[in-house]
């Protein structure tokens, strides 16, 4: 994997993945963030196994190639990096470590086998469309009711489904 891209987009896409990554002692890849380079874009995804986030931006691609890197360590690096909003950062896989190139750091990071990373399923059939402030004051109508317990996920969760022309928001303990 050899890719250029801008240091503000990679930025702003790994503040919105890393939120999804977590601790996880029986599968530490989820503590990763897969970066993705093929075609024109880097693909960044981020799991913790309940959620599933993928972001695409726009990079100059040379190789392309798939690498899983731990999110926290790449969100505080890309923080910490000092940045113009037009600087560019070359991301390059050398011997199973990105290196992490800006005009004045050149950052080797240690990388998780891709191939341990879980698949984010893709959900298909119909979409619609809901104002948030609807469904965040559904939600807030019923979550209370929700089990606090893990051992029964279906009773720990709020169940949505639409019938008609409206959104039903259930949820039980």
């Amino acid at each position: 994997m050899k890719i250029e891209c801008s240091m503000e987009k990679i930025k702003n896409a790994l503040i919105i993945v890393e939120r999804v990554t977590g601790k996880n002692l029986t599968l530490p890849v989820l503590e990763s963030i897969l970066f993705i380079a093929k075609d024109k874009s880097l693909i960044l995804r981020a799991t913790n196994l309940s959620i599933g986030i993928e972001t695409k931006i726009a990079a100059r691609v040379e190789e392309e190639g798939i690498v899983a890197i731990k999110g926290s360590t790449l969100t505080s690096l890309f923080s910490a990096l000092n940045f113009k909003e037009d600087s560019l950062v070359s991301l390059e896989l050398i011997n199973n470590n990105l290196s992490v190139k800006t005009k004045t750091n050149t950052i080797i990071l240690n990388s998780i086998p891709a191939n341990d990373f879980p698949t984010i399923p893709i959900i298909k059939g119909d979409e619609f469309s809901i104002q948030s402030e609807k469904f965040i004051n559904g939600l807030k109508s019923v979550y209370y009711s929700a089990s606090i317990s893990d051992i029964k996920p279906e009773i720990n969760s709020v169940y949505i489904y639409p019938e008609e022309f409206s959104l039903f928001f259930v949820s039980t303990d």
